[in-house]
């Protein structure tokens, strides 16, 4: 009814694999004589979508040089702040041993961006255009890391923040959280990046144990594959503006990169 078809919802919005998109087309279906053969058709075209997407991708992949992640659509804004990030070393590629003791060829140091005002505020619009169909009362930032920004992203969007202690100190006033706040009130938790979901879990406990309500959150980079799910678990939706495959593409197109270690990273995150 507004324009859309479903071979450019799959196109510009699927994975690789065709997946992650779910058309919405209730309408066209409940108001049709034969809703049935109307949700049918709905289902061949998404079946035929999603080829067509996979085609395209195995077409891009066989090029030579080339190992895209499965050409998802990275609007403009994005992509720059993408390429801004790269350039302000806060993604690195080489040999970077993790605090699990595994070696990746990759490592995101997204600190460095309060030494870049420019930078810090355009990671704060990106954390606010993800935010235009959220419901929320109060930014919370996750210390320390996304503290100087979510402080960015407030001031840009004159909503007020708060955010836990960790660990919770008991000296002083003891208080769980810094910053006003009422019970019955909706937070909209961010932090910078999240590789699991369940990293986030000491900060839930301490929000949600002061009677706020917490459902969403909002992060500049999804490092993890298994975030959204763990998430999930927590009672908590993912929305984030950029993945580290985005990264990895808008490395990709600069020049003299070293196509091997493209692939490198790619096989690392495919193992990890």
């Amino acid at each position: 009814a507004q324009g859309g078809t479903i071979e450019d919802a799959i196109r510009e919005g699927a994975d690789r694999n065709g997946l992650g998109i779910i058309p919405v087309v209730v309408r066209h279906i409940i108001q049709d004589d034969d809703p049935g053969a109307r949700a049918r058709f709905f289902r061949d075209e998404i079946s035929r979508a999603r080829e067509k997407k996979a085609a395209a991708v195995a077409s891009v992949e066989k090029r030579p040089g080339k190992t895209h992640s499965g050409g998802r659509f990275l609007p403009e804004a994005l992509k720059e702040l993408a390429g801004a990030l790269i350039e302000h070393g806060c993604f690195k590629v080489g040999s970077f041993t993790l605090k699990s003791g595994a070696v990746s060829p990759f490592y995101l140091d997204l600190r460095k961006l309060i030494s870049s005002p420019r930078l810090l505020a355009g990671a704060a619009r990106a954390y606010l255009d993800l935010t235009r169909e959220l419901k929320f009362d109060r930014l919370s930032a996750i210390p320390v890391a996304s503290v100087p920004v979510v402080t960015a992203a407030s001031l840009l969007s004159g909503v007020p923040l708060i955010y836990p202690r960790l660990p919770v100190k008991t000296h002083g006033s003891g208080a769980p959280i810094d910053g006003d706040y009422r019970p019955g009130e909706r937070i909209l938790l961010m932090d910078d990046l999240v590789t699991t979901g369940l990293s986030k879990k000491e900060a839930l406990e301490v929000l949600r144990g002061e009677g706020l309500i917490v459902e969403d959150l909002v992060v500049l980079v999804e490092r993890g594959k298994n975030a959204r799910q763990e998430l999930a678990s927590l009672g908590v939706r993912l929305h984030a503006a950029l993945t580290v495959d985005d990264l990895i593409d808008v490395l990709e197109e600069k020049p003299n990169i070293d196509p091997e270690k493209i692939a490198e990273i790619r096989s690392f995150l495919a193992n990890v």
